[in-house]
């Protein structure tokens, strides 16, 4: 098996083979030791990921997945690959965990969003974001994490702009020894609520196997996985 070690780029096309080049297009609020950006920053620049190789290779329409070049910077979406699998053009975007909160779920980023969004007309974006990813309302979600939502709509959106046939949302998960137990315990626990959100039969975020494709409102076979690495 092949292990991944895609050319990364800017969005505006500039090579980023370092985690300093990648730090420059980094709000400086989520850089630092520990932060989920900067071990995610170093683990692609500085080493091969066999562990997302593996992932891939658990199910046999993305095993083999190859990418050439991968897309970093985005204000929205942290790494972002496309390439070709068994199951058709693949779309993958890696959601990085580290030593900080998770931040809102569902039912707080509503609240705090929806007044604004009716001021201006129409259903706010969670509202389409939970229909697209799941194909119901955001009440029924109140208690995810809105980060994992959020990322979900993002792939979706992207992978049906690409005119891709399948979507792999990748949590990548970078500990290291002071990494706080409690913390690590709750994203875990988050991971699994939504993992069994996806796919209604209680599947857990094990690390290394990849689940689905999961029913979606859109035409995008959804798949979604999480891999461990530990210092």
């Amino acid at each position: 098996m092949a292990t991944m070690k895609p050319l990364l780029r800017s969005t505006r096309r500039a090579v980023i083979d370092t985690a300093g080049k990648w730090r420059e297009l980094a709000p400086p609020a989520r850089w630092g030791r520990g932060k989920a950006l900067t071990e995610l920053a170093t683990r692609w620049t500085t080493t091969e990921v066999p562990e997302v190789d593996a992932l891939l290779a658990s199910h046999a329409k993305t095993a083999g997945f190859c990418a050439a070049e991968g897309e970093v910077g985005d204000r929205d979406v942290d790494l972002m690959l496309e390439g070709d699998a068994p199951g058709g053009r693949t779309l993958l975007v890696v959601v990085p965990l580290g030593d900080e909160p998770l931040g809102l779920d569902v039912e707080q980023a509503f609240i705090r969003s929806a007044t604004n969004d009716r001021l201006r007309g129409g259903h706010p974006p969670i509202t389409h974001m939970a229909r697209r990813v799941f194909n119901v309302d955001p009440a029924a979600l109140r208690t995810l994490r809105y980060r994992f939502l959020e990322q979900a709509s993002l792939l979706l959106q992207r992978a049906e702009a690409r005119a891709c046939k399948q979507a792999v949302l990748m949590f990548h998960e970078l500990r290291s020894p002071l990494t706080p137990m409690q913390l690590m315990a709750d994203q875990r626990a988050d991971l699994d609520a939504f993992m069994q959100k996806a796919v209604h039969r209680g599947a857990q975020a094990a690390p290394g196997k990849l689940i689905g494709p999961v029913h979606n409102g859109t035409a995008v076979a959804l798949f979604m996985g999480r891999v461990l690495v530990e210092k």
